[in-house]
């Protein structure tokens, strides 16, 4: 039994005075408490008679009879006046009163969610079960009444006065807590607006608030569960993320990266809060901690003012509940494999003091495609902990732990129909004779002659190993690459060129030569005579792969670790029905570790996700090759990578509320006000340590302390040999059909046999050498240190301030903050033992681990900036009508300090920052059953990197070396590097003639001297040669972006049995003007470019084609500088600078999404089947355009694509998707445990398909995303 005696003399019947209500939905326990403080009426009712109970929110100006009966009508309960007439009791409503109800309608229960609970099987009076009131208590509860009664009168007396007493405080929620208001899918209340409690009719902003009820309904798990049912939010179950490096790799962050691969309003990836507090986003939303998601579109300055415009996705967590105990245990299972097992257990330890709660998660994420698989293990703790009234300590703590290995989300390239097409052409080392099946006679050739498709020649690899990797995982053979004269070293003396193993870039297109003359025969196909086609064709074809069974990405993995505890103390200090002040304090942190090993959908090498077959006769000895003939995905000198988390957030924040509503002079008019001011510091720290697969073992020939990883000087010591280095064939196929038969497995560390020695001669040594992973150090005289690593210290001061005038009828939020950045880089991270002063032995293999915690000394980065949110919402209409339609304007901005990037004119690239403007109105009809609301939008992300990002990048390679690597020469062209070597071998340039004059080699010059020689040919000043240590990645390219469109959306409840929301949207995405650095810079280099003659070939360097890096990496084949330059460069950004101020093509235009479900108990008596509830979703998104027509404007080449219209697009037609849910709900155990099964189909219908996502200017898919076929979900809920 629970009784409260209040100390105001209220009553409860219909003629007793009214007060202003705000009573969430929730828990009846709950609920019936807050009424009972809020209105001062004593309420009885036995605590197991409500136990599972949920009822209505109630909101308004009322008496506290009727604020009870609102908020228990359809619930089964009723309200009786008591006998001492100042209480109310709430008992089992009768089977007369039951019947009269139905009779009356289930429209009565608009103020009610629609109520899941079980129907009652056995309506028994109270009556039956006598209260067991304390008579004491009602009797000294009465006598308070009678002694504080003149109190109360003093008080209304001094209030009228100006003054407020002690006697007027009152029980209110904390401004910081969202309360379930929950109606079916539509929840009222968000915190994501101004951080403080609000309806969301209050706001101006694009606000969503996903339900608890709505996740269940659809079987929602993640944030990509959550976004195929929104407006103005794309995931992965929609969405592509995915594009193309410079070298045409495709790159597959859907794949890598699931819960980070998604985009709001066509600009960017979500910020990810937790309970408003930033978070990196790797530990994924789990609904057993969830309460609600909200979503916020466009800059919110006042949640994520520091973040990017695109919107913030904040996840509502839950608490220990400090009124019920509860357990609740549930399964789940669907026909991918997947599985989940979960159990809540929340206990009080003292009502209304104490409570504890803890869960535990157990899942396995199943695919079609096998083997695959994720296994998440997930344990929370949460405690609520009120030792005074007016104090309430909570704390929390998360842990999560991610290992499997994710499926490939898209097609792989294709050679073997391009193998296929030219002959079947096979190589042999021995002989050094191209051989072809289709009858052609065989020809002589060597390495020079043989060109790729997107490499000159096939590739020499300067003593690189090749390791060949069988479908079960274990290593058939491992072998350099070419043969060498030298008895004691595999890449000593003479490497030679007769002796070269092919498997290494077996992508022949005109491998039809008549020796070393290079005149093609037969073969010439795709990129050498068509430059806009910028990637190799993508396998589309079944027969080659089965696309719906066999995981590519099957030798990847992934393990990941993450935790995340909070503790905060909040003290209310003042609390009358005027006045409030709330004081939070709180601290979060966020750690982890995540080890990422990604050899197929990577962009770590230009050979990820490429389908090969090996064309060798032989292996490197002379020897048979076992594998010819098979296809095999390749893998060039591969990285892995770890990357250690480290996250601290210290938040102040201070919520005044003074409600003026009450009074009874001209002050009610002035309205509420909520005032905040909140202080944030953030210490973030994030690392990357790389590895890559290596010889680990000392032998004769690599000593002990040499550097195993780097391909240049790193970590304090020189370059290692590149006879430590591997590409990798991972077998795929047998050799017959050319085509996959099993999904590729990654290979176990450990000693394996080593081979090497004379190609010619065959004279062949084995020898035990380790594979395993070294990691990489920082680059050798870099003054940026290890630019992988990083320390943000962020300081935020804010404030807001939301107002509520003239009765609600205009409403204003106004938010300022100021954020201040430090960035700092990691500290130069050395191999142990390889700087001076460190005693211990150089170790070329492991990298100082204190070093690697380190940073540098000086913050690399200061930034600072303003942002601003203001909100009005208008309610125009009189009286009653009031709340009716609501109309609303929203003004905000953000600010986001990104990495430090440049331009290629070696300036720094400016901060992205934001701004929105939003607006529209809000329509709230049948009494609150149908709220619809419209919001039209135009927000801008100004110097964004998602401008062509890429274009810098790809245009860095014809001048510098873009690995990153002091004195490395991996790119084949890399002006300043051939130029370099012109001036070393004794070349003498003539500036005004642009002639060459031959001489001798000048050891004497200085490194000076060679620079201002290079920068007199090249026309680059000093410090642009030096800046070769910048890889292409540090360079990117800024525009200003912008999204205009609109959102609607509709939650309407007709009863408390059935839910409704629909939601649709329509949105460009704009790229409005690109920044001019990258035209001023080809503007800039293009009459060099052109101009300079390559002495050692005698012909341009523009026009040149075959040139290869000293490293004997692929040159990009077949391609000149030129051709280079319009296919990767030219073609993409000629596109983009046609379509500025025009939409993106990737962004369908149009969406629609309608949700329902529906309880049968609406409709029927049926025992069984009033028990069951049914729905479903319809989705709809419109056509997108993949691509551009080409158009053929040169008619010395009427064949060929010159250039791209962008005003024929491509378009991928558009799409309709079903879901549908069925679920039993029911009593086991002699009624003791709840149960509730549930049957969900995701795409219903869906037979799995590939749909394109990118096309060649012919109109044929250049990228293909895999399509799931539907999706069964079975899941058991038991509430113990």
């Amino acid at each position: 039994m629970f009784l409260v005696a209040t100390s105001l003399p209220c009553f409860p019947g219909e003629d007793a005075p009214k007060g202003r209500f705000d009573l969430p939905a929730g828990e009846a326990e709950t609920s019936l408490k807050l009424l009972s403080e809020q209105s001062g009426v004593e309420i009885l009712f036995p605590t197991d008679l409500v136990a599972g109970i949920r009822t209505n929110a109630v909101q308004g100006e009322m008496t506290a009879r009727q604020a009870l009966d609102a908020m228990i009508v359809g619930t089964g309960l009723v309200a009786v006046e008591g006998k001492n007439t100042v209480s109310l009791t709430v008992k089992r409503r009768t089977p007369g009163e039951d019947a009269r109800e139905k009779t009356r309608g289930a429209d009565q229960s608009s103020a009610g969610k629609p109520s899941r609970e079980l129907p009652e099987e056995d309506e028994t009076e109270i009556t039956k079960q006598p209260l067991k009131r304390n008579k004491i208590l009602t009797k000294l509860g009465a006598l308070l009444i009678l002694i504080i009664a003149p109190m109360d009168a003093q008080t209304a007396a001094t209030a009228n006065a100006g003054a407020e007493a002690t006697s007027d405080e009152v029980v209110k929620m904390s401004p910081f807590d969202v309360r379930a208001q929950n109606v079916g899918y539509y929840a009222p209340n968000t915190l994501s607006g101004t951080r403080l409690n609000s309806k969301v009719e209050d706001l101006a902003a694009s606000l969503t608030v996903v339900t608890k009820e709505q996740m269940t309904d659809f079987a929602m798990l993640d944030i990509n569960d959550v976004f195929l049912y929104e407006a103005g939010v794309e995931g992965t179950g929609t969405y592509t993320d995915a594009g193309f490096d410079r070298n045409g790799t495709p790159l597959d962050n859907t794949q890598l990266d699931p819960y980070n691969a998604n985009r709001i309003r066509g600009i960017g990836k979500a910020n990810i809060a937790f309970n408003n507090y930033q978070v990196s986003g790797r530990i994924p939303i789990d609904p057993t901690i969830t309460d609600s998601l909200e979503i916020s579109r466009g800059p919110n300055a006042s949640i994520f003012g520091l973040g990017g415009a695109a919107g913030t996705v904040n996840t509502v967590s839950a608490t220990a509940n400090l009124q019920r105990a509860s357990t609740v245990a549930s399964l789940r299972a669907d026909d991918e494999g997947g599985w989940r097992a979960s159990l809540d257990v929340n206990r009080v330890i003292k009502q209304d003091v104490l409570a504890v709660r803890a869960s535990a998660v157990r899942e396995r994420k199943g695919f079609d495609l096998k083997p695959s698989g994720i296994n998440d293990t997930k344990f929370n703790g949460f405690v609520t902990y009120k030792p005074f009234k007016n104090t309430k300590v909570s704390a929390a703590y998360h842990y999560y732990h991610s290992e499997g290995c994710q499926p490939n989300a898209s097609m792989p390239r294709d050679f073997v129909s391009l193998w296929l097409a030219t002959g079947k052409p096979t190589w042999n080392a021995k002989t050094g004779m191209v051989s072809f099946s289709d009858g052609r006679p065989s020809v002589a050739a060597n390495v020079s002659t043989i060109p790729t498709m997107s490499g000159g020649a096939l590739t020499q690899w300067s003593g690189a190993n090749t390791v060949y990797v069988n479908p079960d995982g274990t290593v058939g053979y491992w072998s350099v690459s070419r043969g060498t004269t030298s008895t004691t070293d595999p890449v000593g003396a003479t490497l030679q060129t007769t002796s070269f193993l092919a498997t290494l870039d077996t992508r022949p297109l005109r491998v039809g030569l008549t020796g070393a003359s290079g005149t093609p025969l037969a073969g010439q196909v795709l990129f050498e005579t068509q430059p806009l086609f910028s990637s190799e064709p993508v396998v589309s074809s079944k027969d080659v792969y089965d696309w719906s069974s066999i995981n590519l990405g099957a030798n990847n993995f992934l393990d990941e670790t993450g935790r995340m505890a909070n503790l905060e103390l909040e003290q209310t200090l003042v609390n009358t029905r005027r006045q409030q002040l709330v004081v939070q304090a709180g601290f979060f942190r966020e750690t982890g570790t995540r080890y990422r090993r990604e050899f197929i959908g990577n962009n770590s090498d230009s050979f990820s996700g490429k389908l090969y077959v090996d064309a060798n006769e032989v292996l490197m000895d002379g020897t048979p090759n076992p594998y010819l003939g098979r296809t095999f995905l390749g893998a060039r000198f591969p990285t892995s990578y770890n990357s250690p988390l480290d996250r601290d957030t210290y938040r102040v924040q201070a919520a005044y509320r003074l409600d003026l509503r009450q009074e009874k002079n001209l002050l009610r008019w002035l309205g509420l006000h909520q005032l905040l001011g909140y202080g944030e510091y953030k210490d973030f720290k994030e690392g990357k340590l790389f590895y890559r697969d290596a010889i680990l073992s000392d032998h004769s020939w690599l000593a002990h302390g040499a550097a195993r990883a780097p391909t240049s000087n790193l970590g304090g010591l020189p370059k290692g040999p590149n006879s430590t280095l591997n590409w990798f064939n991972y077998y795929v196929g047998d050799n017959q059909g050319y085509d996959i038969d099993y999904a590729p497995r990654d290979f176990t560390p450990g000693t394996y046999s080593y081979h090497w020695g004379n190609g010619v001669t065959s004279a062949f040594f084995t020898e035990p050498a380790i594979l395993g992973l070294a990691e990489n150090g920082s680059r050798n005289t870099n003054p940026i240190a290890n630019v992988d690593s990083t320390r943000d210290v962020i300081k935020t001061q804010g404030g807001i301030l939301q107002s509520h005038f003239l009765d609600d009828r205009i409403i204003t939020t106004f938010g300022l903050r100021r954020d201040w950045k430090y960035s700092r880089f990691g500290a130069f991270l050395p191999y142990i033992g390889a700087l001076a002063g460190d005693p211990r032995p150089v170790d070329g293999v492991h990298v100082d681990p204190v070093a690697f915690k380190s940073y540098a000394a000086d913050w690399a980065q200061v930034s600072t900036g303003m942002t601003k949110q203001a909100g009005v919402v208008v309610r125009p209409l009189p009286g009653r009508w009031a709340n009716l339609l609501s109309l609303h304007y929203n003004k905000s901005d953000s600010f986001k300090p990104a990495e430090i990037k440049w331009d290629l004119h070696l300036n720094f690239l400016p901060d992205p920052t934001g701004e929105s403007n939003d607006y529209g109105f809000t329509l709230n009809l049948l009494d609150s059953k149908l709220v619809a609301r419209y919001i039209k939008y135009d927000t801008k992300e100004l110097n964004s990197r998602s401008s062509v990002p890429q274009i810098p990048g790809r245009t860095r390679p014809l001048d510098f070396e873009t690995s990153g690597f002091i004195n490395s020469t991996n790119d084949p062209y890399d002006l300043v590097h051939r130029a370099t070597r012109w001036v070393t071998e004794g070349w003498v340039w003539n500036a005004t003639t642009k002639t060459w004059t031959p001489g001798a080699p000048n050891p004497a010059l200085t490194a000076d001297q060679i620079k201002e020689q290079v920068s007199i040919i090249t026309g680059l000043d000093l410090a642009h040669i030096e800046s070769t240590a910048k890889s292409s990645g540090e360079f990117a390219n800024a525009g200003d972006v912008q999204a205009k469109g609109e959102e609607i959306e509709i939650n309407y409840n007709p009863s408390r049995f059935w839910t409704i929301k629909l939601n649709l949207d329509k949105m460009e995405s704009i790229d409005l003007h690109l920044s001019q650095d990258v035209v001023d810079w080809i503007d800039e280099r293009m009459p060099y470019w052109t101009s300079i003659i390559d002495p050692e070939f005698g012909e341009k360097f523009w026009d040149h084609v075959g040139y290869q890096s000293d490293l004997g990496l692929p040159a990009v084949g077949a391609n000149s500088p030129h051709t280079y330059f319009e296919s990767v460069i030219n073609a993409p950004l000629s596109v983009a600078r046609a379509n500025e101020g025009k939409s993106k093509p990737s962004v369908r235009r149009s969406g629609a999404r309608l949700s329902t479900g529906y309880r049968l108990e609406g409709i029927t008596d049926n025992p069984i089947l009033k028990r069951f509830t049914v729905g479903g979703a319809l989705r709809w998104e419109d056509k997108s355009a993949i691509g551009y027509y080409g158009l053929k404007e040169d008619p010395t080449r009427p064949t060929v694509y010159t250039r791209l219209d962008v005003n024929q697009p491509i378009w991928d037609k558009s799409h309709f998707y079903v879901d549908a849910f069925v679920n039993y709900r029911t009593r086991l155990f002699a009624d003791k445990v709840h149960a509730s099964f549930q049957l969900n189909v995701r795409n219903l219908g869906e037979n799995g398909r590939l749909q394109p996502t990118a096309a060649f200017p012919n109109g044929v898919p250049s990228s293909l995303r895999i399509v799931s076929p539907q999706q069964f979900i079975l899941s058991a809920t038991f509430d113990l």
